[in-house]
């Protein structure tokens, strides 16, 4: 973990994780992954396959609002597939 201000660090990514244990690891709270995701969208097309080496931003200060946006998402995603971005990832980035 790089520090790159009080408010966000650096997470390189190693064989194994997955945003939902990233966001467990930095916020506690698995259901806040789809937060890493918006963060980093720039870099990770599906947001059940990240590759070891990826350099992840981490927002240390979250709004409430948009914590409760990410739980709603990911208590209400549905099923997923490796590989492809779903349909609902793709609104989940779009709105604000």
């Amino acid at each position: 973990m790089e520090e790159v201000d009080k408010d966000y660090v650096f997470h390189k990514v190693i064989s194994g994780d997955s945003l939902w244990q990233i966001s467990i690891q930095y916020y506690k709270n698995p259901y806040l992954w789809p937060n890493i995701f918006k963060q980093n969208s720039e870099s990770i097309y599906d947001a059940d396959l990240i590759l070891p080496g990826q350099s992840l931003i981490i927002n240390q200060k979250i709004s409430a609002a948009s914590k409760n946006k990410a739980r709603m998402y990911a208590k209400t995603r549905g099923l997923w597939v490796v590989g492809y971005r779903e349909e609902s990832d793709i609104m989940f980035l779009e709105s604000e």
